[in-house]
């Protein structure tokens, strides 16, 4: 969802396009996971396929964190959970900081 103004504004979409709504905390740690590589445009490799990602990191629940992504083999469109190490990795930092 593009909305208008200076500079252009994005908002995350998900398959449903719905935002979801997140706590501070929740977008703390999904904004840690965007910048170890978890975000909107890369290519990961998660649970041995190769995903091209189409939607920045959202929580629904305290340890769920799901991205949209694009399978590369298939051409489907999935919800890709993002492993529970990477999350606790990028919890750890706001502990760390």
């Amino acid at each position: 969802m593009i909305l208008p103004g200076w500079p252009r504004l994005v908002l995350p979409t998900t398959k449903y396009n719905s935002i979801p709504h997140m706590t501070t905390e929740q977008v703390t740690l999904c904004g840690r996971i965007k910048r170890l590589g978890y975000s909107r445009g890369n290519q990961v490799q998660l649970y041995g396929e190769r995903f091209d990602l189409i939607s920045d990191p959202f929580c629904v629940g305290d340890n769920s964190v799901l991205v949209d992504a694009l399978e590369q083999r298939s051409g489907r469109t999935r919800r890709v959970r993002i492993p529970l190490n990477i999350v606790r990795a990028a919890g750890e930092q706001d502990r760390a900081a």
